[in-house]
């Protein structure tokens, strides 16, 4: 059809047509919840290597108990600030003795990670019906278009898991009245963006390997970005540079930035995108290791 008869693709129908911004309440637009709780459950503790550990939750929505570790150094230092890690492969990923989340902790900063919505142990349940069918549905994509079907985005249901985090530090006996800060990887950066923006109390925020824009997924034919992420008409409304934008003076650090093919930017490609945020940082690489989280934080 596009050969012979010199039709278009949905892309080029796309990219060719004018959008006029409409101003939305950005809660409303993605489909958030206020958190159905706003502290933390403790569920067990154990002290090691210098730090106590907690296995704590925190009720988000009705039937969704979001799990978190917290880690504290034994001295706490009320000037040291809270950082929350959102980290795509999950909770677990980093929490074991002499990774990110412990040498952190043994820097002097509580540290809090968690899983949020389709990540760690909230990851999909396998369906009950016939286990050929119900596996090759157990994935992050197809929860993204079944909660788009019952018009909750999943991005607005981690956004929500982000915040009722956020509530569950703060309430927090040994935590309250400190700095929160937000580190995010990957796809989970635009859950973390938005969660700040919701929230004021979130201070600075570190993206790894964050999406640039939406906009560069309209102008990316073959595009590689995941679904999580995707909003119905969200960019008659906003883009990620003027929510980075809105943020300020709160600075946001965006570490690697990727496009919608999923390939790292060049620093000065994602400067130009983001001249209108004074408040951006641009960082050549996605590093997500101690040094590097010890300079954000200092």
């Amino acid at each position: 059809m596009v050969r012979s008869f010199h039709g278009q693709t949905p892309f080029t129908l796309i990219k060719n047509r004018s959008v006029v911004k409409e101003p939305t309440p950005l809660d409303r637009l993605i489909g958030v919840d206020p958190p159905a709780s706003s502290s933390f459950s403790v569920l067990r503790h154990v002290s090691s290597g210098g730090i106590d550990i907690e296995a704590v939750e925190v009720r988000s929505a009705p039937k969704v108990w979001v799990p978190a570790w917290l880690f504290l150094p034994k001295h706490l230092d009320k000037s040291k600030p809270v950082v929350l890690l959102l980290d795509p492969s999950g909770r677990n990923s980093r929490c074991l003795e002499d990774e990110l989340c412990q040498s952190l902790a043994r820097e002097g900063s509580p540290v809090c990670t968690a899983d949020v919505r389709g990540v760690g142990d909230l990851w999909p349940e396998v369906g009950r019906g016939n286990p050929g069918h119900a596996r090759s549905h157990n994935g992050e994509e197809d929860y993204a278009w079944a909660s788009l079907i019952f018009g909750k985005p999943l991005l607005g249901q981690r956004v929500t898991d982000v915040l009722a985090v956020a509530g569950g530090i703060r309430s927090h006996p040994a935590l309250k009245g400190r700095d929160l800060l937000v580190a995010a990887m990957g796809p989970l950066t635009v859950p973390a963006l938005f969660a700040a923006a919701l929230d004021p109390n979130i201070g600075r925020l570190y993206l790894a390997g964050g999406l640039v824009s939406y906009q560069d997924i309209l102008e990316t034919e073959d595009y590689q970005y995941p679904f999580a992420n995707f909003v119905p008409n969200l960019l008659k409304r906003v883009d990620l540079p003027e929510v980075v934008a809105s943020l300020n003076p709160r600075p946001v650090t965006l570490a690697g930035a990727v496009g919608a093919n999923g390939l790292s930017l060049e620093p000065s490609a994602v400067s130009k995108i983001y001249e209108k945020a004074s408040n951006a940082r641009v960082h050549p690489e996605a590093r997500w290791d101690l040094d590097t989280m010890l300079k954000w934080m200092s």
